[in-house]
């Protein structure tokens, strides 16, 4: 993302950026990060569960009561939580490339280390795998496991 920042400041930061914020803002990013990881183990642990009940309520041999709206009620609520989920990925991507692209202008280190990393070629980053591909994943499975219940 292309964040807004005058080029003119970012270069006198540089050289006016002390040791305790280029610091913070190293710390900044490492808290970025932890949190993107943090919501993604949530939301996985949280998914496992609601599929859990899911297959529980689903396998009943016997009829239970209002099975239809259990099940229905489980599918809108993991659709649901896995689109929040994939929005508030999204916005903490964004915000963790706003910080890693400040850090890359003003601390010299982390610029020559990104510039390293980048002579070997991957065609999609982890940040993108954790915000945008896990969740559409799971937005999919709610969606087909909603359609495979709804044809049946």
């Amino acid at each position: 993302p292309n964040f807004p920042m005058d080029k003119k400041q970012s270069q006198s930061e540089v050289i006016s950026l002390s040791s305790d914020a280029m610091n913070r803002l190293w710390q900044h990013g490492l808290n970025e990060y932890n949190t993107l990881n943090t919501r993604l183990n949530f939301f996985l642990i949280f998914q496992s569960f609601l599929l859990g009940i899911f297959v529980v309520v689903a396998g009943q041999s016997t009829l239970v009561y209002n099975q239809q709206v259990v099940l229905a009620v489980i599918l809108l609520l993991g659709l649901a939580i896995t689109l929040i989920w994939a929005y508030l990925s999204a916005r903490q991507k964004y915000c963790l490339e706003g910080v890693r692209q400040r850090t890359k202008l003003l601390i010299p280190e982390y610029a020559q280390t990104v510039k390293a990393r980048e002579t070997v070629w991957w065609p999609v980053g982890n940040t993108t795998l954790i915000a945008y591909v896990i969740p559409g994943i799971f937005i999919a499975f709610w969606v087909l496991l909603t359609a495979s219940i709804l044809v049946s």
